[in-house]
């Protein structure tokens, strides 16, 4: 099965062997190299093909290594593949191979990138490193690219977290022509995902979205194994349910949420929930639903000026909020709101 024009792969190097005993029995192993990851491909510096007879070409430098190979999955998202290297000498040339892809050169300089095409130091991103990031995924950075990519990078600086894509569109919407926020013109710019994708050539970290999943998933995981034991901190019991929290507090299955538990786990704190708490409390649930995220300090006192008006003209700062929080009011309303813990928070 020929697989032509894709961008990049994802891998999984295996190395295979045959051990012989003293009787002359065969015995054969499989051993995982744990390279996992995304393979890009610099254009005009190395083509992938993956033939019909399972075997995967690699030319770079015009020096080609044939090594067996599996096909795992084909996605918009790259070819995920299983290699199998006979020798020794396949593993250091597919290691060195490798690692090459783990570095850019831009104007003399070496700039070091993860596996999935993202700067390991932020500070390495100016303008052009953007364009090499970008010309590894086939793209070519447009000023429609770039206005995304600075609304991105502006929310990155102001707020230190990554917009979710509803954010993206409303300033598209404020600040640019309205078709620019149909997904099927950003879907043109970023067809990786605007967000991912986005990100990456932004040189800001992975969106808060995802490691709220990826929290969300572990916690669930581990309750849900039948050979684990939780802490009693990790779990209360209340009105008869049984309530499962991550180590900082915040509840795993959102949906148990309810105000009677809230008022239990605020009384439990020595904190007796008032209108003024509610207010905030139902102000982060508000913008957890809306935005798929929870917003830091920085964000929620900008985000209760323009969505509250004069009302919280004195009441958006520091003073009021951490005398109604002394915990944090993002920290510690999301752990009272039952939403998951805020990244980069900087309560």
């Amino acid at each position: 099965m020929a697989i032509e024009n894709r961008k990049y792969v994802r891998y999984v190097i295996r190395q295979s062997a045959i051990l012989k005993t003293e009787d002359g029995e065969s015995i054969g192993f499989t051993r995982d190299m744990s390279a996992r990851g995304v393979f890009f491909v610099p254009q005009q510096e190395m083509n992938l093909n993956i033939n019909a007879s399972g075997s995967l070409a690699i030319d770079i430098s015009n020096s080609i290594i044939t090594v067996p190979c599996v096909i795992r999955h084909i996605s918009g998202n790259g070819i995920g593949i299983a290699m199998q290297l006979q020798s020794k000498r396949d593993v250091t040339h597919l290691t060195e191979l490798l690692e090459s892809t783990l570095k850019l050169h831009v104007d003399g300089e070496t700039i070091h990138c993860t596996p999935d095409n993202r700067l390991v130091y932020l500070d390495d991103w100016n303008v052009k490193t953007a364009e090499a990031l970008a010309q590894r995924e086939g793209i070519i950075l447009t000023d429609e690219h770039w206005s995304i990519i600075n609304i991105m990078r502006s929310y990155y600086e102001e707020y230190r977290i990554c917009p979710s894509e509803k954010v993206i569109k409303d300033y598209i919407l404020k600040n640019l022509a309205k078709d620019q926020a149909l997904n099927t013109f950003i879907y043109n710019l970023f067809p990786s995902n605007l967000i991912h994708q986005g990100s990456r050539l932004a040189g800001i970290p992975l969106p808060l979205e995802d490691h709220i999943v990826e929290n969300m998933e572990n916690q669930k995981q581990s309750t849900s194994n039948k050979n684990s034991q939780l802490n009693p901190i990790d779990m209360i019991e209340f009105e008869g349910i049984e309530y499962h929290f991550t180590k900082p507090g915040n509840l795993i299955e959102q949906k148990l949420w309810n105000e009677r538990l809230a008022i239990y786990m605020a009384e439990s704190s020595n904190l007796e929930l008032t209108h003024a708490h509610w207010e905030i409390i139902n102000f982060l649930r508000y913008f957890y639903s809306e935005y798929s995220i929870v917003p830091n300090i920085i964000a929620l006192k900008k985000h209760l000026l323009e969505e509250g008006g004069n009302e919280w003209k004195d009441k958006a700062n520091d003073e009021y909020l951490y005398t109604l929080f002394p915990k944090g009011p993002c920290r510690q309303g999301a752990i009272l709101g039952g939403l998951p813990e805020p990244k980069d928070c900087i309560d």
